[in-house]
């Protein structure tokens, strides 16, 4: 019993010198999330991020959310991007800065800074 408690503290001790990294709870992402659309800050567009990864876009027609999913320290998003006689798939994946019970502060593939507010 001993030797156990000594290998779970010495395990312990690695992840403390080592800095175990941030990793959000899935349950924490659940919900609706919108931010102001570009040169018109009085109307918003988002996201609706459902349980088991199914995903909804908020008032944006040509880019429709279909799933989700975190992995480590991202949050990744897809679905169908909808142009001119042609749909395409894609996937985007954000740095997620942080998430709350209020705000979603992501970074895109360009360093772009997304925040977001639940509806």
């Amino acid at each position: 019993m001993r030797k156990w408690a000594l290998v779970v503290l010495a395990i312990c001790a690695i992840a403390v010198v080592v800095g175990v990294r941030w990793s959000p709870s899935t349950n924490a992402f659940v919900g609706d999330w919108v931010e102001p659309i570009p040169g018109m800050e009085d109307h918003v567009q988002g996201f609706s991020l459902r349980e088991e990864g199914v995903a909804e876009s908020i008032d944006m027609a040509t880019l429709q959310y279909r799933h989700w999913r975190v992995e480590g320290e991202a949050l990744v998003l897809g679905g169908e991007s909808i142009g001119n006689g042609w749909t395409s798939d894609f996937e985007e994946t954000y740095r997620v800065v942080s998430v709350d019970a209020e705000r979603l502060e992501l970074v895109d593939a360009r360093g772009v800074e997304r925040n977001f507010t639940r509806r």
